[in-house]
């Protein structure tokens, strides 16, 4: 689930402004624009403050053999790989949309219906490369239009919440384990 997802700077003024505030902030760090892949680097916001941070897509894996790229919303709590990032490292992933493919490997992509940006809940936690992050997935709404290529989404924070996810704790708990995923409206595209 949620393998790529699109985060175009040029597509938005506030994502350019993100990349831009990065950018004088770490002027050592390079950003990836457009399709994004794991443990490619890309901007995400921080703490009530929103501060723009850089981190690279990807907890190491097991051993330090791969990335792990999600973690399961109804069970990050719990799980020893993401259980303090919970705590103390929620954050929000900017982008323009995202992929999944279904059984016959037929690339959609799903995008804000208002042509905006989402913002998928993340987990940061540092390393010695520097800050990583995962994306948090939720099942897919039955009705939604996601649910018919996959059973799985990121979980998408409405900006009226992102406060309450980067900073309220008991807040996050609760919306990991009653997500609503229709809480913002998706359009598919097909994208082979």
């Amino acid at each position: 689930m949620c393998g790529r997802y699109v985060c175009e700077e040029d597509q938005s003024i506030d994502l350019a402004a993100l990349y831009r505030a990065v950018r004088i902030s770490h002027p050592d760090v390079t950003l990836k624009s457009g399709e994004i892949f794991p443990t490619e680097t890309v901007p995400l916001l921080m703490g009530r403050e929103l501060t723009p941070t850089p981190a690279r897509w990807g907890f190491s894996g097991y051993g330090g053999k791969g990335v792990i790229i999600n973690a399961r919303a109804e069970t990050a709590a719990v799980k020893p790989t993401f259980a303090e990032a919970v705590t103390r490292g929620r954050c929000l992933v900017p982008a323009t949309g995202y992929f999944e493919w279904n059984t016959a490997k037929v690339k959609h992509r799903y995008s804000p219906a208002d042509g905006g940006i989402l913002y998928m809940a993340g987990l940061c936690r540092p390393s010695p490369e520097g800050l990583r992050f995962v994306i948090v997935t939720t099942l897919s709404d039955p009705v939604a239009v996601a649910a018919a290529v996959h059973p799985r989404m990121p979980l998408l924070i409405p900006p009226t919440k992102a406060e309450a996810w980067l900073g309220d704790t008991a807040f996050a708990r609760h919306l990991l384990q009653s997500p609503d995923p229709a809480s913002v409206p998706l359009t598919a595209i097909r994208a082979v």
